[in-house]
């Protein structure tokens, strides 16, 4: 019997096809836009990298990205990691500054991150509550919250459940993702922060996973897509009640 290779890529292309329902729907509710967040940083030293990805119906329409001064001390892991340092960051001002273009976007559209409990902490130890706004998951209720969230880690975790891992750069590379990764970092990405553990580019890949998974149930509600991101949610979560949506 053949040993079993790796799951394939869920579907090739990248279009933003008007036929899947959740652009559909999300008209319907008020929003046309989605933003996919990464943060560097730690506890100790707060937010010191952003990046912020606008996708439509269209594919990603904009992109930003910042550096901040860190609130504490950066380990020399986080050094590593993200390859920012003290010195480097001294002169940029606070992710407090940042408020405006966060809560905006917030009040605009749903966010996105992979993983999102790390985007939503982040955000959540710099401002604890957003105001009301609308939870855009089609319940058509307010929150004072960031969330709730869309989280491509939660989604191909239900959508490809026998990959090995559902890190960011595994996926890219199961998706055959990496070229148009790299060509979206040239259009956005700082050209010393093309790379993984930079904020910018670490959402770039989130949003492109998001386009990938939107082409791989073009019939999946709005609400459904909310629902698969929670903890959870994946393969273990009953057929009968995924079903009904």
């Amino acid at each position: 019997m053949p040993g079993r290779g790796p799951p394939p890529s869920l579907r090739p292309g990248l279009s933003g096809s008007p036929a899947i329902r959740f652009w559909r729907e999300a008209g319907e509710v008020g929003f046309d836009t989605v933003y996919a967040l990464d943060f560097e940083g730690s506890r100790e030293s707060g937010v010191v990298e952003f990046g912020i990805v606008g996708i439509g119906r269209d594919g990603i329409r904009e992109a930003h990205t910042g550096c901040c001064a860190p609130l504490g001390q950066l380990d020399w892991r986080e050094r590593i990691t993200h390859g920012l340092s003290e010195e480097r960051l001294a002169d940029f001002p606070p992710f407090a500054v940042e408020w405006e273009r966060f809560r905006a976007a917030r009040a605009a559209g749903p966010f996105l991150a992979h993983a999102a409990a790390v985007e939503d902490r982040f955000l959540r130890r710099q401002w604890p509550t957003p105001g009301m706004l609308p939870d855009w998951s089609g319940a058509g209720t307010r929150v004072a919250e960031w969330g709730p969230w869309l989280d491509t880690c939660a989604l191909f975790r239900g959508l490809a459940p026998g990959r090995e891992s559902a890190a960011l750069a595994p996926l890219i590379e199961a998706e055959n993702l990496g070229e148009a990764l790299g060509g979206q970092a040239a259009r956005f990405c700082p050209p010393e922060r093309a790379r993984w553990h930079a904020a910018l580019y670490d959402a770039l890949a989130c949003a492109l996973l998001f386009l990938r998974a939107l082409e791989a149930r073009p019939d999946w509600t709005l609400w459904r897509w909310f629902r698969q991101s929670r903890p959870g949610s994946g393969p273990e979560a009953p057929a009968a009640q995924l079903g009904l949506f």
